[in-house]
């Protein structure tokens, strides 16, 4: 008997395993695009075995966070010591990566599966040493309610400190040129005429007779069809209006644009106070009928692309439009035509895009549970306490009940502060609070039950 029962535990842990590593494999490895033609451009990909391509800490980040949950759910379940933990996550993180391989898309690099067996670590070790932690405070006899209440003000306050800085203009650069027609680098030409260009910042207003140009042809091939590769580049850069926007926080562009050719993609630059195609302040462009916008912020990157804004079918061929955007720490708003869209700054809807790969995640299948992921993160530890401070008196509803009500006691707060919080928070809030606050309650059980009486 005792050897069927072996074997029946023996399987579960293996399908656990199995289970486990076809989600990551899944989450690392899509979209599936494998082919063999990926070997001819290895050499290539592998160029410092991705070093140099470790252009910011999103990449790492994410590598990390992806493999959490790999050592939260295999620890002690599947492995019950650290050591043959980070064995198993190192052979997974390096046989995902070397299945990049045959993906031409994919760069090669030794730091992510270090990052990956970082993250199974850091889930492992949570499990770990989380349930004696939470026994200990179960033990300190705290009050539930006084944790909520510290909890609310907590992680408000780090919301809010969060949020203050999340879409400032202050990193804006002011050795970068303006142009209009192209990029400084000649590689992104817009076919059109551009009329009635008007800055306003700090109470201050440049138009386009504010500015000296100089004409630039491009020495590179122009493949938009556009005939003319020439575009006009002011002589020295907009410092003066660029520092105004640092100071203000804010600023307003409008101009009328009439572009020659529809085909014209990239974006191709309409107007542009940039570097390269990857370093600028903002760039108004068209991408064939759309508008594009992209505005550097703090968290959105040098290339101001978490996010970018884009209005669908707005642009037509010789037909003039009239476009303003008027963006600010708070919001972010784009006209054509004064038809357009108003965004709003909560961080609670755009931290994916900061993190992730892909800014078709913010608004895909993929939103409401990377919701969830940043509430719990954020109220994660105060909800765990919660449900270790209640764990030794009522039940788990009443568990449940007080951390939901404590998460919507929080964005009451923040919205009561006029902290930019969307209305569907009032849902992923209470949800992130009470899941984790029974995750901490069950996590006491189990350590009080593995010492025994």
């Amino acid at each position: 008997m005792s050897g069927l029962v072996r074997r029946a535990v023996n399987v579960r842990r293996t399908l656990l395993i199995v289970g486990v590593s076809a989600g990551a494999a899944l989450a690392i490895w899509w979209p599936l695009e494998f082919t063999v033609a990926g070997l001819r451009s290895v050499s290539y990909r592998t160029g410092g075995w991705g070093v140099p391509f470790l252009q910011s800490v999103r990449d790492p980040v994410v590598n990390m966070l992806i493999f959490v949950p790999v050592g939260a759910i295999l620890y002690p379940r599947g492995f019950a010591s650290i050591r043959t933990l980070a064995v198993f996550a190192g052979t997974l993180a390096f046989a995902l990566e070397l299945g990049q391989i045959f993906q031409p898309t994919r760069i090669l690099s030794v730091i992510d599966p270090l990052m990956n067996i970082g993250g199974t670590l850091l889930g492992g070790l949570s499990m770990k040493h989380g349930s004696q932690m939470l026994a200990w405070f179960a033990r300190s006899r705290v009050d539930p309610l006084i944790v909520a209440a510290a909890g609310v003000v907590c992680a408000s306050g780090v919301f809010s400190w969060l949020q203050s800085g999340f879409a400032q203009l202050t990193t804006w650069s002011t050795t970068y040129p303006l142009q209009i027609g192209n990029e400084a680098t000649g590689d992104r030409p817009w076919c059109g005429e551009v009329r009635d260009l008007t800055f306003v910042a700090d109470g201050q207003t440049w138009s386009r007779e504010s500015f000296a140009f100089a004409e630039r042809t491009a020495t590179v091939p122009v493949e938009s069809g556009c005939d003319s590769t020439s575009w006009l580049q002011a002589i020295t850069p907009p410092t003066e209006l660029v520092e105004a926007v640092r100071r203000s926080d804010s600023f307003r562009v409008s101009l009328t644009a009439k572009p020659a050719l529809l085909g014209q993609s990239g974006p191709a630059r309409i107007i542009s106070i940039s570097a390269t195609p990857g370093l600028r302040n903002v760039t108004i462009g068209q991408d064939g009928p759309d508008l594009v916008v992209r505005i550097r912020r703090r968290w959105a990157g040098q290339n101001g692309m978490r996010p970018y804004y884009r209005i669908s079918d707005v642009l037509q061929e010789n037909r003039p439009v009239h476009i303003v955007v008027s963006a600010g720490s708070d919001s972010t708003t784009l006209t054509v035509d004064g038809v357009g869209i108003v965004d709003r700054h909560d961080i609670a809807r755009q931290w994916p895009v900061l993190l992730l790969p892909s800014v078709a995640w913010r608004s895909g299948p993929w939103e409401v549970p990377l919701a969830m992921i940043f509430w719990t993160a954020l109220f994660g530890p105060i909800g765990a306490l919660v449900g270790a401070a209640s764990s030794r008196a009522g039940s788990a509803t009443s568990t449940g009940a007080l951390a939901a009500g404590a998460g919507l006691i929080a964005w009451g707060l923040l919205r009561a502060l006029s902290v930019p919080i969307s209305w569907d928070a009032a849902l992923w809030m209470p949800a992130a609070l009470a899941i984790v606050a029974l995750y901490g309650r069950r996590a006491v059980s189990l350590h009080t039950r593995d010492r025994g009486p």
